[in-house]
């Protein structure tokens, strides 16, 4: 059986992996501290460096000839996902290359891009996943991987690949599924899958912010997983306001089983349920166990199981190159040698077309009138022009679309207080008042907190006090609509030189009780 490599140049490492099947054949990772080992000369290119590096480990381990397929990570990529009306064929790429232009800090010339679409029944729109790097960028790339002699097959983005072996580890391609490829040194992946197709992509660099010296020095495990949820909380909250229809399921950690523990309880409060899947199984006991060894693997499994996203930079580059050439072809298909004119057709032809020029010019006199006077009452829009083309309009008309309908589900889903609010002062008896109150509205339900006090100079008219509140709570019509459970606590405590009775009234409902 034919073997494959898989390379994955990572922040803090290379990874290669040579597989047959689903079998690991070699296993290679060269850290980024080598690079500036005592070996080269400083003022040799880091290029250079990573080439000799990475061809003398492979012919150390005897990887030659194979098929090789290189991923990047997300700093180098721009990943976007956003949704666009159904479009014409020979409409579709122009209206995305208006939307990404949003997303590219540097002219699109000097981008190679791709995209993959997914159609999505309920809102009759495609979700589109744009991905795209600097021309620059993937050209050294590439002149590093042809200096080693290896057959470059594939470029891809590293979550992409990873979605391969997702599916090995318990991730089912049904349903809205959160996918964490969870790495404390290297780049950490955050995915949100619909049926197998990525609708949400974010990397996180949780080394972000910190000093060199603290990297260098290690920070501890626990300040790396607070920042690790604090992440997944931020993305969390990002998808599901870009995304408010779409439930997550349930969220996949895929990690080093080492820190299970640790991630699992970090994770534990995020608001959707946690799995832990592990890939360890697959790799050598022998080498120390990172997501940039199982990048890399999947990498190394194209070919031998297949993935729900097919986006490869070679062939965005290869479009790129055949689109060039047809543009430049167009302008050398004749040459005064192969063209011989007769002066009498030409003058003819000149008459012509002056003529006929003339004739549409008086013609569309009132029409252009007509359409100017059109104009100049339209509605102005930030942002965009009077003369935008039908497909800006439509793209912009379906964002406003959009965000009318995230506020109208916004409005529907608000829960207000003012009549819960209003009637408390009713019901308080003589003796006790409310110091704190707080919300919380969430996807369980709701909840209401009534913090108080009570002082009447004696204990036991302080309980009654507070049995009478939340007796006359429970009855009020409006509490009891609102909340199915109330439930009441209490304490003494000092306040100054008196003795109060504090309580604690709690007020909920469950999602599933509404």
């Amino acid at each position: 059986m034919r073997s494959r490599v898989g390379l994955y140049f990572g922040t803090k490492g290379i990874s290669v992996i040579e597989s047959q099947g689903r079998k690991i054949v070699n296993q290679i990772h060269i850290a980024t501290d080598k690079l500036g080992a005592g070996e080269f000369d400083d003022k040799v290119p880091e290029d250079v460096k990573i080439v000799a590096l990475v061809r003398d480990e492979l012919r150390k381990r005897k990887i030659e000839g194979s098929d090789m397929t290189v991923i990047l990570p997300g700093k180098d990529l721009i990943i976007r996902s956003f949704e666009m009306p159904v479009l014409p064929k020979e409409e579709l790429l122009s209206a995305i290359n208006f939307e990404a232009k949003k997303y590219i800090p540097f002219r699109a010339e000097d981008l190679i891009f791709d995209f993959q679409l997914k159609f999505d029944r309920a809102t009759r729109r495609n979700q589109i996943l744009f991905f795209g790097i600097k021309k620059e960028i993937l050209d050294k790339y590439m002149s590093v991987i042809g200096q080693l002699g290896m057959k470059l097959s594939t470029v891809e983005y590293s979550a992409f690949s990873l979605l391969r072996l997702s599916g090995a580890v318990g991730v089912k391609p049904k349903g809205v599924v959160g996918v964490t490829y969870v790495d404390l040194e290297e780049e950490t992946n955050f995915m949100v899958l619909e049926d197998g197709f990525p609708l949400f992509s974010r990397d996180i660099d949780l080394t972000f912010g910190l000093r060199p010296e603290e990297i260098q020095s290690g920070l501890p495990v626990n300040t790396l997983l607070d920042k690790l949820k604090g992440e997944i909380r931020i993305s969390l909250d990002y998808y599901r306001r870009k995304f408010p229809t779409k439930q997550l399921d349930k969220v996949i950690l895929l990690a080093n089983p080492v820190y299970k523990a640790d991630i699992e309880k970090a994770c534990q409060d995020l608001g959707a349920p946690m799995e832990f899947a592990d890939a360890a199984k697959y790799f050598s006991k022998d080498i120390p166990y990172s997501m940039g060894e199982v990048k890399a693997y999947s990498a190394s499994l194209l070919g031998t199981i297949k993935s729900s996203v097919n986006l490869d930079f070679l062939v965005a580059k290869e479009k790129a190159l055949t689109t060039a050439e047809t543009e430049t072809g167009k302008d050398i298909l004749f040459t005064p040698e192969t063209v011989r004119v007769d002066p009498r057709s030409l003058i003819l032809g000149v008459l012509i077309i002056a003529a006929t020029i003339m004739f549409s010019s008086y013609q569309a006199v009132p029409l252009k009138k007509e359409l100017d006077d059109t104009i100049s009452r339209r509605v102005k829009v930030a942002d965009l022009s009077p003369t935008a083309p039908l497909a800006e309009l439509e793209i912009t008309s379906s964002e406003y679309r959009e965000k009318l309908s995230k506020l109208e589900n916004a409005l529907k889903q608000e829960v207000y207080l003012t009549p819960e609010l209003s009637v408390i002062p009713a019901l308080l008896p003589k003796g006790a008042w409310l110091v704190d109150f707080t919300f919380r509205q969430d996807q369980q339900g709701i909840e209401l907190v009534l913090k108080g006090q009570a002082f009447l100079d004696d204990r036991d008219k302080e309980f009654e006090v507070i049995n009478t509140l939340s007796a006359n709570i429970k009855n009020s019509p409006v509490f009891s609509k609102a909340f199915s459970d109330i439930n009441i606590s209490f304490d003494r405590s000092k306040a100054g030189e008196y003795d109060v009775t504090n309580f604690t009234i709690f007020c909920k409902k469950e999602k599933n009780k509404q």
